[in-house]
């Protein structure tokens, strides 16, 4: 579900119905005691944020740095959620996001 969501192309309505989509699937992994995210689950859903949120919304750096943020503490940072972060245009975004991998928060 998080795959097909991060390739939704097409309007801008398509991409935020996608984008809540994703939103929720994710919020309902993290809720689960079944499952839990994993590497894949974390980069597949911060590639959706960098495809489906427009680089001028604040709330894609936020969300992006809240998920990065629980993507470590979990120990789940892994080749795909380091590729999407090199994909953020930003690289001061980068740099911060990337700088939290030497802290304990």
């Amino acid at each position: 579900v998080l795959n097909a969501c991060a390739y939704t192309f097409g309007k801008i309505e398509y991409r935020e119905q996608a984008m809540d989509v994703a939103i929720e699937t994710f919020g309902e992994m993290q809720r689960s005691l079944q499952v839990r995210p994993n590497h894949v689950a974390y980069g597949t859903f911060l590639r959706a944020c960098r495809r489906l949120i427009r680089e001028d919304d604040v709330r894609r750096n936020t969300l992006m740095e809240s998920v990065f943020r629980q993507c470590k503490r979990d120990g789940q940072v892994g080749e795909l959620v380091l590729k999407q972060l090199r994909n953020v245009c930003c690289s001061d975004f980068q740099l911060k996001l990337l700088g939290q991998l030497s802290t304990n928060d």
